[in-house]
């Protein structure tokens, strides 16, 4: 039965209301892994922390591993009614008011709720406040992570270049940066947010991170590339 514009309008509040976790299958952990806690802390960033960052963000999250998720862009840009009409906020707006702002009349509604932007919002804001810019966030929280995973190569750059020109700390802490190239749509996003994952545990059971890091990226490009054309790239930042 199809909903009237109205009712939709309606269903889309109530649901917004109450926020609940998102339901994305987590994976299932190596059985070595599967009841220790995370060790490692992850960044996954994308460019405006909504769609691909935030599916790795999810997945990590919901098997038990530290993760936040970060975007690089100079705002939030969401796909409009039009290629030239993007739908842009600045980073820090909460989800659920991006949500509201592309819910103001049923015909938005119908339209946001058709190219999925609606849902994206909904998932950012049961898993946390707002989008958090990568170059805007302290050294301090960025050097918690031991690995950051950027999907596309682009943000790779960005990322690297920011943690060169940031002021290098005392601990001078290793920092690995991995790119997962992955187009910027849902269903890829879902795709490699799956191998993410996969990636991250092997990560996490190694016993020195710095050591074996570079050739287990290595064999697992190999591996992936037998049955999904995948570019990863992996460099070593300190800070």
């Amino acid at each position: 039965r199809q909903l009237s514009l109205r009712n939709l309008i309606r269903y889309c509040y109530i649901n917004m209301v109450g926020l609940h976790r998102p339901s994305t299958p987590p994976g299932m952990p190596p059985p070595s892994a599967r009841r220790r806690s995370s060790k490692l802390s992850f960044g996954t960033v994308c460019s405006s922390n909504i769609n691909r960052s935030m599916e790795a963000h999810v997945r990590l999250q919901n098997a038990g591993m530290r993760v936040e998720s970060y975007g690089t862009g100079t705002q939030v840009r969401l796909p409009g009614k039009s290629a030239m009409e993007p739908r842009i906020f600045k980073f820090g707006t909460p989800y659920a008011d991006m949500y509201k702002s592309l819910s103001e009349t049923p015909e938005d509604v119908a339209f946001f709720m058709h190219n999925g932007v609606l849902q994206l919002c909904k998932r950012g804001a049961s898993v946390k406040v707002a989008p958090k810019r990568w170059q805007d966030t302290p050294t301090s929280e960025v050097q918690n992570h031991e690995v950051v995973i950027a999907f596309e190569e682009r943000i790779y750059d960005a990322v690297i270049e920011d943690l060169q020109c940031r002021e290098p700390t005392e601990e001078f802490k290793a920092i690995h940066v991995i790119c997962l190239d992955t187009k910027d749509n849902p269903h890829e996003a879902q795709l490699q947010g799956t191998v993410a994952l996969e990636l991250c545990w092997l990560l996490e059971q190694t016993e020195d991170l710095d050591l074996e890091a570079p050739e287990l990226v290595e064999q697992f490009q190999e591996q992936q590339m037998t049955h999904t054309q995948i570019k990863v790239l992996h460099q070593i930042c300190y800070l």
